[in-house]
């Protein structure tokens, strides 16, 4: 089965890199990827270089505009992405495409395959983050999508809520942690006095990204952290905001700013550091994985289930995010336990649904619940 993966963020390519090795040794599967999005752009770290260093065939490269000042800078890319993802597909012909998450441009090229009809396998369908319109664009892929390899018990009952059929949708757990393991299982590196902080747009309600972002930075300086890692946010409307804001902290002797860490080296960072902090989704599946303490900044990520090391802060400002930072030193815990989102071992049960795949012969039908 020729399987095309699409791939537009450092985030999405962190998670899928466990997966696109199984398939690479797996006797049939042939997978190549789709980049484009930030990938291709050298103001978000040019991470197409990490994929072409970890030897995975590109099939297809898609620019799309990664200016994100406004709404309507999203649409543009929404554009564009279609009108690049046709072309692009119908050169490669795939026999399925992988498609992860939630992101605008994933929505795009879900959109392009479902008009081609090439079947879809979709990740992590069946979550809610209700501070994103990230949301609206997952389940709309679910819908496009023919099989569906979720990341617990409670996303595969939402998926199936929305129409589809159960036994076409199976709880694999959270693929990144299979990221972790790998590139981890050894690891014996002990814990720095730092945080690494993300933080994205909020792109739904009246968060204000600005605000928040300042309280997690002051409040994190007034700490007894030495060092705060920061990587710049990803390519939502009010990205260009945000850049300018940590824009003046990049001469800061506590603070080290990054455009992007890449997936190897940000697993490392949330392996290594004493607390995560901001809006990443990261922070809820990743990091309680490798027992490293979350501080939840906003809205953005409201809906996920979360474990105990993780803590929320609505409305926060430099006194709460100040505070949270020192009671989260009772709560790191050692690496590799179990969590709501699995162990580790996603892998194996994602390929067996793809490589047992029988690729439908026409559109799917909706079906309906017993409802009483």
């Amino acid at each position: 089965m020729r399987v095309l993966v699409y791939t537009s963020t450092r985030a999405d390519y962190g998670i899928l890199r466990s997966l696109l090795r199984g398939m690479v040794d797996h006797h049939s599967l042939k997978p190549s990827l789709l980049v484009t999005g930030s990938h291709l752009s050298a103001q978000h770290g040019m991470t197409v270089d990490e994929i072409e260093k970890d030897g995975f065939e590109i099939a297809e490269r898609v620019s799309i505009p990664v200016v994100s000042n406004h709404w309507t800078d999203t649409v543009q890319s929404l554009a564009a992405g279609m009108a690049g993802y046709g072309p692009a597909l119908e050169r490669v012909d795939p026999d399925a495409v992988v498609i992860l998450g939630d992101r605008f441009e994933a929505f795009a090229f879900a959109s392009v395959c479902h008009v081609a009809q090439v079947p879809i396998i979709h990740l992590h369908g069946g979550e809610v983050t209700a501070g994103a319109i990230d949301d609206a664009f997952r389940h709309s892929i679910s819908k496009f999508a023919t099989l569906h390899l979720v990341a617990s018990e409670e996303f595969r009952k939402r998926v199936i809520q929305l129409g589809e059929a159960p036994d076409m949708v199976n709880n694999v757990g959270a693929l990144g942690l299979d990221t972790i393991r790998a590139e981890l299982g050894g690891f014996e590196g002990t814990r720095e006095n730092r945080a690494l902080v993300t933080y994205h747009p909020t792109t739904v309600g009246r968060e204000d990204s600005i605000v928040s972002l300042r309280a997690i930075l002051d409040g994190a300086l007034r700490s007894d952290l030495e060092t705060i890692t920061v990587t710049r946010p990803n390519i939502d409307a009010g990205a260009t905001e945000i850049n300018r804001l940590l824009d003046r902290y990049e001469d800061h002797p506590r603070i080290e700013l990054h455009d992007a860490l890449g997936s190897k080296l940000y697993v490392r960072a949330l392996a290594r550091s004493r607390v995560v902090v901001g809006n990443s989704s990261s922070g809820i599946i990743e990091a309680p994985f490798l027992g490293t303490p979350t501080i939840n900044v906003g809205l953005r990520q409201s809906g996920r289930p979360q474990e105990h090391t993780i803590i929320d802060i609505s409305n926060p400002s430099a006194d709460l995010v100040l505070r949270a930072i020192e009671d989260s030193n009772a709560l790191v815990r050692e690496p590799f336990m179990d969590t709501i989102y699995g162990d580790g071992r996603s892998t194996e049960r994602c390929l067996t649904q793809i490589a047992s795949l029988r690729l439908p012969g026409s559109l799917k039908l909706f079906r309906d619940l017993e409802l009483s």
